[in-house]
């Protein structure tokens, strides 16, 4: 009931302030005299508008009428088509149509009122077409779209898209897999009087670490619900959106023109791809990256991604000293010994390198997939992207993924160890050669300690950040 009395509120608002322009459009012509001919281009501008306004208003009390009477039919008999209602109108139409209401159920018309509603801050229309691009109803099915628009919706605090939200980020639909973001979203979600979600939280928590719980609840406290404005429907568009990191993950360094290896799936639809910077030649090691004010960050472009194969390339500006050799003439062998260099959670430890040791538990991924190596070296989020190193210091694979933890206790009953995995060099250097990008080969002559391999992969290795909003 309460949110038909928030939905009345819009439309008695969107009344009001028809009726206001009315007063104010009246108090103009009265002002204006009528023998020049630019008076009377305003006066029939004025005339023009005042007609719309009127159909605003038809429209508004159509739906007062509809929602006071529970007969929506009315609000379907009132509300002519048009391209000059307000806002929230729109997104009542748009509801309308795609629970058939008072008038046909029809997808197409629903997604075309809700769109432009959306697209002025509506937040109910937002959420709505996150629904219809999640089903595919009206428009084609896009998990990333939908969660585009939820997550629009949800920054302004509506809980139903707060909690689609979390539950993505923690299935991991159109997202990277982040039990921190799903926490929080749920959290979020709780916190309005339509959720009780006490059990669920707990249950996240649950695979959570203690430091990850502390952070999600923090992120909690620190939202602030912020109300997109509107005032036509060019006035909000995705891109003027305040940008923040959604993601992050790592990349090394392949050649001296700065083209740098990394994971699909980290730079996947991003608004914008973000790296600290490394040294290059001839170049002062300080840049301003003047949309977060850290000084170490610089904006990188993708240049070519392998999208089967979860791999892209980048292209870093300017010149690089220190790059990696790829290890291509021989295979490695069950149970070498590897290391892995990558920004596990950056959140919640920092942006410094971070290595771990283990070995070749499989050359085969899950299912016998034979793109990948299975390796036991830790890796977490933040670590896909980087390179897997041999004993020599080169490059055997690309990190690319942990068992989902969640997933696998929900089917198998057990917690997954060392069930970690790395993309087979050889594809890597397929999608070099197909882009024409050179790369540099390496010879297992000289074996390297542990140090030198971590020391020398901290001048070739970076973070990865992708933003997005």
């Amino acid at each position: 009931m309460h949110i038909i009395k928030y939905m009345l509120l819009l439309l008695l608002l969107s009344l009001d302030m028809a009726l206001q322009e009315f007063d104010a459009l009246a108090d103009k012509v009265v002002g204006r005299g009528n023998d020049g001919s630019q008076d009377k281009i305003e006066n029939f501008e004025i005339e023009q508008r005042k007609k719309q306004l009127e159909i605003e208003m038809l429209c508004s009390k159509g739906i007062i009428n509809a929602i006071e009477s529970d007969d929506y039919s009315l609000a379907g008999k009132w509300c002519p088509d048009s391209k000059e209602y307000m806002p929230n109108t729109y997104s009542f139409l748009g509801r309308m149509y795609y629970q058939g209401k008072g008038v046909k159920k029809d997808y197409e018309k629903a997604y075309t009122y809700a769109s432009r509603a959306a697209e002025d801050g509506d937040q109910l229309a937002q959420y709505l077409l996150g629904v219809m691009y999640k089903e595919g109803r009206g428009v084609k099915k896009s998990i990333k779209k939908s969660n585009r628009w939820l997550k629009r919706s949800a920054l302004q605090g509506n809980s139903d898209a707060q909690k689609a939200l979390g539950v993505n980020f923690f299935f991991g639909n159109g997202v990277s897999i982040d039990y921190v973001e799903s926490y929080k979203w749920i959290n979020l979600a709780n916190s309005s009087d339509k959720y009780d979600f006490r059990e669920t939280l707990n249950k996240i928590g649950a695979l959570m670490t203690k430091k990850e719980v502390a952070l999600a609840q923090q992120k909690s406290r620190e939202f602030v619900a912020v109300e997109e404005k509107w005032g036509n429907r060019d006035a909000i568009k995705p891109g003027e959106l305040k940008t923040e990191r959604i993601k992050t993950g790592t990349g090394f360094v392949l050649n001296s023109k700065g083209h740098v290896a990394t994971s699909y799936h980290v730079v996947d639809d991003c608004q914008q791809i973000k790296a600290k910077r490394l040294p290059k030649v001839g170049i002062k090691p300080w840049h301003i990256d003047w949309d977060t004010g850290r000084t170490e960050y610089i904006n990188v472009k993708l240049l070519s991604y392998d999208k089967a194969n979860d791999l892209a390339i980048l292209a870093f500006p300017g010149e690089y000293e220190n790059y990696v050799y790829l290890e291509i003439k021989n295979t490695p062998q069950l149970g070498s010994q590897i290391v892995v260099a990558g920004f596990p959670v950056p959140e919640v430890l920092s942006d410094d390198l971070r290595i771990s040791v283990g070995e070749i538990n499989s050359l085969e991924g899950i299912k016998g997939d034979d793109t990948k190596y299975q390796i036991s070296a830790s890796i977490q989020k933040g670590n896909s992207g980087g390179p897997l190193l041999n004993k020599y210091g080169n490059v055997i694979g690309v990190i690319h993924s942990t068992i989902d933890t969640g997933k696998f206790m929900k089917y198998i009953g057990d917690v997954p160890q060392n069930l970690n995995f790395a993309v087979d060099i050889k594809y890597l250097v397929e999608l070099l050669e197909s882009s024409k990008i050179t790369f540099n080969t390496g010879e297992q002559s000289i074996e390297e300690s542990i140090d030198s391999v971590a020391s020398n992969a901290k001048r070739y290795t970076t973070i990865i950040e992708c933003w997005g909003y």
